[in-house]
């Protein structure tokens, strides 16, 4: 398995690969566990890996849920990931900022500008535009 976190490939089929690479189906080689990793840095829980003969099984921990006990106090902040951090801080710049621009900006895909938008909503963060295309983002948390 440290192998294939390090980048160390090999492939079942080596044509059925490539043409997948070609149609954009797949990023690049051996890149998925490498991102997984990468993206549990900053958390307590990481991704669990197993390795079969035949498949890899990876099994990721919801990093927005914290277990608390009874005793514990409760800590109400909201951790946002990275990219919704960026795409917050955007939004705070220029209220009256596109989807496009967001994504052009914070050179993330308008499906991750979506997903961070939904989790800043989720959150209390932002609100709805007033008018979808050409109003601007309410800001309900600094």
């Amino acid at each position: 398995m440290n192998e294939v976190l390090k980048g160390r490939q090999s492939f079942r089929n080596q044509n059925l690969v490539y043409v997948m690479n070609k149609f954009g189906y797949i990023e690049n080689y051996a890149t998925g566990l490498k991102k997984t990793t990468e993206a549990y840095l900053g958390y307590a829980q990481k991704p669990i890996y197993e390795s079969t003969e035949h498949f890899f099984v990876v099994t990721l921990p919801n990093v927005n849920y914290e277990k608390k006990e009874q005793n514990d106090n409760v800590n109400d902040e909201v951790k946002l990931k990275p990219n919704t951090q960026n795409v917050l801080k955007a939004i705070k710049e220029n209220v009256f900022i596109t989807r496009e621009k967001i994504a052009e900006q914070c050179k993330i895909s308008r499906a991750t500008v979506d997903r961070c938008l939904k989790e800043l909503k989720d959150n209390g963060f932002i609100g709805e535009k007033e008018v979808a295309k050409t109003g601007s983002w309410k800001i309900l948390k600094r």
